[in-house]
């Protein structure tokens, strides 16, 4: 991950961190209720069908008032609840189960308000950033007309469907599943004439694993962390709608927790308003699988990407034209071109760099605009640009020995949609490009045998015919 990545997340982690403070404070507060409940329980297990006193009931009805004017209509612990306050007589095993509904309802309100505060700092600072490097890519005249967060991007991000619903009602689905569990262990321990109290191992290991599933900032895990990311990368997408940016490039964070559909899908570039065709790996299918995915989709190739919820701090940039912005490393715009000249400069720019002891690459876009980027011994990457139909040159060092363009080299032709894509060294020449009629022959057994490009040659020339692309590679006079 780049610093300016790591930056970003470290920020959100602070909003993060200072969430889970309050949360603790809040959890804390719903296991004294329990605890009270626990008290205020008194029954054997052969008497959990008997019904409870009248002035029992009574003190339900008041607390289930008090809380379904602030529990959704559309619940089911709404459901549950307005259904208890209607019966005439209920049984101690009910008197549980709504006890604890309302302890668990009680919570979800008052965490409600704390992560309303935690999602709008998210998501107005994903915005913000979003629209700072934007205006990188705008001259000074048209920055004025660019769009702010507003609260009303905040609302409206609050109510896109995550996984299969808003939010709230995935929140509150939350909440009656962790109601459910307690009140079956809670059953189970009456029926075996236990000791019910908070800190009976038991209840302590499953509260433990409730507060885990809701957020757990150590391991970046829990339901929180995951509408973190989604919201975080929603808000950078945007960002890009609301002030007509036309691409972006997806940047997995490559560590031992990337999945294998993240990790495909890195340095691949997509429309945000069209229709885009790739391919990345499904945890449905085990298998690379072709995408049809108009814009960007969260979970599709908008992270998180996930056919579950889990850990992901994968994101998008912006592909844009930053030449001659105050903000932008002028070392990377070399000039403009007569592209009716460009063979020319192909040639000269790759005789300035076949003999480098580092990466270089030249980017060439079909205006003439023209970049220079510098790597190290092993790679070499274009930031922030857009290479869609361009004309890209780098080098190989003497130290790589493939003569050749490598798998890395072909996978950015095809995500990045490069028009040619070439290669350089001390040797040969080589490009892969869109002409299914630039081809070599297939090589003869003869060939390969004498070859010395370890089966990268053969196996580019192969690819060409498999994919109708055109493949070439030549000596160097």
């Amino acid at each position: 991950m780049n610093k300016e990545l790591q930056e970003r997340w470290k920020t959100i982690d602070k909003y993060i961190e200072k969430h889970y403070k309050n949360y603790t404070k809040e959890n804390q507060e719903t296991k004294d209720n329990l605890q009270d409940i626990f008290n205020e329980l008194n029954v054997e297990g052969m008497d959990l069908n008997k019904n409870i006193p009248k002035d029992k009931k009574s003190r339900l009805d008041r607390k289930i008032n008090k809380i379904l004017s602030k529990t959704p209509k559309d619940t089911y612990i709404y459901y549950k609840l307005s259904a208890m306050l209607k019966a005439k007589k209920i049984t101690y095993r009910d008197f549980l189960e709504a006890l604890i509904d309302y302890v668990y309802a009680e919570e979800r309100i008052r965490l409600d308000e704390y992560e309303s505060v935690l999602f709008q700092e998210v998501i107005e600072y994903s915005y913000n950033t979003a629209v700072g490097e934007i205006k990188r890519g705008l001259p000074p005249k048209k920055r004025k007309r660019i769009s702010l967060f507003d609260m009303e991007i905040f609302y409206l991000l609050m109510n896109i469907p995550l996984l299969y619903g808003t939010r709230e009602a995935y929140m509150w689905a939350l909440a009656e599943t962790q109601a459910q569990e307690l009140y079956k262990l809670l059953l189970t321990s009456i029926q075996m004439k236990s000791q019910i109290d908070i800190n009976d191992t038991k209840i302590a290991l499953l509260l433990q694993k409730q507060q885990n599933r809701y957020l757990k900032p150590d391991t970046h895990s829990g339901t929180i962390e995951n509408m973190v990311e989604s919201y975080y990368n929603l808000a950078y997408l945007q960002a890009g709608l609301d002030n007509n940016a036309k691409k972006v490039r997806f940047i997995a964070t490559m560590d031992d927790k990337t999945t294998q559909m993240c990790e495909s899908l890195d340095n691949q570039t997509f429309y945000i308003d069209k229709m885009n065709v790739y391919q990345r790996y499904s945890d449905y299918d085990g298998a690379i699988v072709t995408y049809h995915t108009k814009g960007l989709v969260l979970g599709e190739n908008l992270p998180p990407i996930m056919n579950h919820f889990h850990w992901c701090r994968s994101t998008i940039t912006y592909l844009l034209n930053i030449r001659g912005t105050e903000d932008y490393d002028p070392s990377f715009f070399v000039e403009k071109i007569d592209m009716n000249r460009v063979d020319k400069y192909i040639e000269m720019y790759e005789n300035s760099i076949r003999d480098k002891d580092v990466e270089h690459m030249y980017v060439i876009q079909p205006t003439g605009d023209v970049y220079h980027f510098v790597g190290d011994e092993d790679n070499v990457t274009a930031k922030y640009i857009d290479m869609e139909d361009a004309i890209v040159l780098h080098n190989h060092p003497r130290k790589h020995d493939i003569h050749t363009l490598s798998n890395l080299d072909r996978s950015d032709f095809y995500d990045s949609k490069v028009a040619r894509y070439r290669g350089t060294d001390y040797k040969y020449t080589y490009e892969f490009n869109k002409d299914p009629k630039f081809k070599e022959k297939m090589p003869t057994m003869d060939t390969i045998y004498k070859d010395d490009s370890r089966g990268y040659h053969r196996s580019n020339i192969e690819y060409s015919y498999r994919y109708n692309i055109g493949y070439k590679r030549w000596k160097n006079e």
